[in-house]
């Protein structure tokens, strides 16, 4: 064994070289150019009207960074880093993380449906909210763990975030409440000191509404499981819509875009908005929607820098996104 060590000594010490220079983890993410994600593929509803065009949501490459891919991103002029706190919040694992950017995904998605039937005037019934921890802020006093759903406050049932916020605020700063909570459907007991910030009374946390939605006609949605975040929002929205009612917003484009959707229909701004319009570009779309605003200032930028032959729209509600989509040329 010695023999065959000293023998190989080298090979051995170029493997090991290697490996670090691959695999050794450093504190950074690379953002590039996406793609673009076919809604045609995700959305499935009875009895729809099928469009000429398309409906795009346009992605980010986000990758994890080794020390080749970090030598490289410092002279592609198309790839930039971004340091490991500025992906993962303080005091939050990378598995947590994902986490809150999956329930964003998951709210995304049903207030995309909500918005689309409400627009197109079909059935739609909500019913019990359920309230999800995603995150807890360093000041929380708390052993809520992420991923626990609120089931009870101080012995009463939470059926929505205004009654979770109704009884903390029955309760003077640095009162101890009890919380029982759900987590991998067994019920578990918490607890959580009630702070006070900016005159309001908190517990530290952040969390995440998820609803029983009721349809007619029904609807499903399909994701990957590598997807995630809130940024497909609008597009998701505008394609429900589109399959509900007669008229054809796409009027045979590919319509790229990105966007959250909130629960007041308005449009929420985005992150890396550069690399998703030059991915849609990539990819031949027609049509790039952004939110109005810091978004589109920053798109209009990039597509007048780098002679990009697309057309942007601004938009700050799901109203005036398929307002402009009707009336457009």
């Amino acid at each position: 064994m010695k023999k065959w060590f000293n023998e190989n000594k080298w090979v051995i010490f170029l493997f090991l070289i290697a490996f670090i220079i691959l695999y050794f983890p450093i504190p950074y993410y690379i953002e590039a150019p996406g793609g673009l994600i076919d809604t045609s593929n995700r959305v499935d509803i009875q009895d729809k009207y099928v469009p000429r065009g398309t409906f795009q949501m346009a992605y980010v490459s986000s990758i994890k960074a080794n020390i080749p891919l970090f030598l490289f991103a410092c002279i592609h002029p198309d790839w930039d880093l971004q340091k490991k706190e500025d992906v993962v919040a303080d005091g939050e694992s990378e598995k947590e993380a994902e986490y809150r950017n999956q329930m964003s995904l998951q709210e995304g998605n049903q207030n995309a449906i909500i918005h689309g039937y409400q627009e197109a005037k079909k059935y739609l019934q909500i019913d019990n909210q359920e309230i999800y921890v995603t995150y807890l802020f360093q000041e929380a006093n708390t052993n809520l763990k992420v991923g626990d759903r609120i089931y009870k406050v101080m012995d009463k049932k939470v059926s929505s975030l205004l009654d979770f916020s109704n009884i903390i605020k029955k309760y003077p700063s640095g009162t101890r409440i009890n919380i029982e909570v759900i987590n991998h459907e067994k019920k578990e007991k918490r607890y959580a000191y009630i702070i006070e910030k900016d005159g309001m009374k908190i517990i530290g946390i952040l969390t995440s509404s998820l609803y029983q939605i009721h349809t007619k006609p029904p609807i499903k949605i399909k994701m990957d499981q590598n997807e995630s975040g809130g940024s497909g929002g609008l597009i998701m929205t505008l394609t429900i819509y589109n399959y509900l009612t007669k008229e054809d917003l796409t009027k045979g484009d590919m319509i790229a875009g990105t966007g959250t959707i909130e629960k007041d229909g308005t449009i929420g701004e985005i992150a890396g908005v550069k690399y998703k319009l030059m991915g849609a570009v990539k990819k031949k779309a027609n049509i790039f929607l952004v939110p109005a605003g810091k978004n589109y200032q920053e798109a209009i930028k990039v597509k007048k820098e780098k002679n990009l032959k697309i057309d942007i729209i601004s938009v700050k509600n799901i109203k005036e996104a398929i307002e402009k989509l009707k009336n457009r040329e």
